[in-house]
């Protein structure tokens, strides 16, 4: 007896109802009994098909070469992809494509040594401190004010940079008093000493690198309607651990008061 053509099978409904509507319903079986390979097919060629209505209705009128599974793929509406799992390793490495927003929680980022332009961004705060301290010895001694710990190779290439910006107010008194901005034992920032009743002070510095071991800063520090710039050349050991800090002097407690820190460190692209 011949072999009843492909093209003239009559497919049957499973159940009753279902040949309501059914040119639809048949399209579909007729695909993919043809696809799977009509008489010749083996139970375990749709093994693993897995699709929802809507996937399996853009099935309809698919005339191509193509495996189910792939029109499936190329066809549905992915709408969901997933998420990124934590990484908590070190070096976590991400390649192939371009990440346009990072959040970092914390206010301090270690930036690795050596590391290259494109291995960490342009900029980053380093430090931000607006807990108000004031001086806390009196006779004209030098006080600690704020400071940061800039870790070892944070400036890891010539022309890095940081930003250090730090600003407060004096007392209401005639007393004499001083503030210095410093990196290690070099002092970047001097007001001398000066009368200052009942001011706002602020001290702005750029420290660029010129080698581990140099240099080079400029800044400025204002109070009142006084005004003083200073460029100096540095030579500190930027491959160790550097404290960057404010100090103050006064006749009194207090009469120098810090009320803000701030350092950002740029790529010195």
């Amino acid at each position: 007896m011949a072999e009843t053509s492909k093209s003239n099978v009559m497919l049957q409904p499973p159940r009753p109802g279902m040949d309501t509507n059914g040119s639809e319903f048949y399209s579909l079986v007729y695909e993919l009994w043809n696809r799977s390979g009509g008489y010749a097919s083996a139970t375990t060629n749709l093994n693993g098909l897995k699709a929802s209505v809507p996937e399996l209705n853009t099935l309809v009128g698919i005339r191509t070469d193509d495996s189910v599974q792939e029109q499936i793929d190329l066809k549905s509406n992915k709408a969901d992809l997933g998420t990124m799992s934590t990484q908590d390793a070190d070096n976590v490495s991400i390649t192939g494509g371009t990440i346009n927003s990072v959040g970092i929680s914390g206010s301090v980022i270690t930036i690795a040594a050596g590391a290259t332009a494109n291995e960490i961004p342009i900029g980053a705060t380093l430090h931000v401190n607006t807990t108000a301290v004031g001086n806390s010895n009196p006779l004209l001694v030098t006080s600690l004010l704020m400071s940061h710990t800039l870790n070892a190779n944070t400036l890891s290439i010539n022309n890095d940079y940081l930003d250090v910006l730090a600003w407060g107010t004096t007392a209401t008194n005639a007393n004499n008093k001083r503030f210095h901005l410093r990196l290690g034992t070099t002092v970047l920032l001097d007001s001398l000493l000066t009368i200052t009743n009942n001011q706002d002070w602020i001290m702005n510095c750029k420290i660029v690198r010129t080698s581990a071991n140099t240099q080079q800063s400029i800044g400025d520090v204002s109070w009142a309607v006084n005004h003083r710039r200073k460029f100096v050349l540095v030579a500190e050991d930027l491959t160790t651990d550097l404290d960057i800090y404010c100090t103050a002097c006064g006749v009194a407690a207090d009469d120098v008061v810090q009320h803000g820190f701030c350092i950002k460190w740029f790529r010195g692209i």
